[in-house]
């Protein structure tokens, strides 16, 4: 009998992501207290932000998260085997789910997906960074 591996799915894990978390989530709270609604995407209860792209990204805490995520999606791509390949993030959004909130089974068609989890012990919530990235 033979395997045949037609449909896997790589997953890259990484427990120390190297940005200083505790001013991503300073960051966080202070958009969520500006934006209490947020937007509804694919979140079911929880928050979601509007999107953020890179040059403003630059501009804020979560410049050196843009730069990490860039960082590992371009050694995935490596270890994944793309050749001659560029890589750009095109948007970056901040979702926080209690327990009991969620978000629908979606797909972003195209894309690399870079997604970072970041809780905070003190707080039953978890605030999701997602990446995507198009390959060029």
């Amino acid at each position: 009998m033979k395997r045949l591996d037609l449909f896997t799915t790589p997953v890259w894990i990484t427990d120390k992501c190297g940005v200083d978390r505790d001013k991503i989530i300073n960051f966080v709270n202070v958009v969520r207290a500006e934006d209490t609604r947020g937007r509804e995407a694919s979140n079911i209860g929880g928050w979601q932000s509007y999107d953020f792209v890179p040059p403003v990204m630059k501009q804020n805490a979560l410049g050196e998260l843009h730069d990490r995520i860039m960082q590992q999606t371009y050694a995935c791509a490596d270890e994944f085997g793309f050749k001659d390949y560029t890589l750009h993030m095109l948007n970056l959004w901040i979702n926080i789910n209690k327990k009991g909130d969620s978000n629908v089974t979606h797909t972003h068609p195209g894309s690399i997906l870079s997604l970072k989890h970041i809780s905070e012990p003190t707080r039953q919530e978890a605030i999701s960074y997602a990446g995507f990235c198009l390959k060029k």
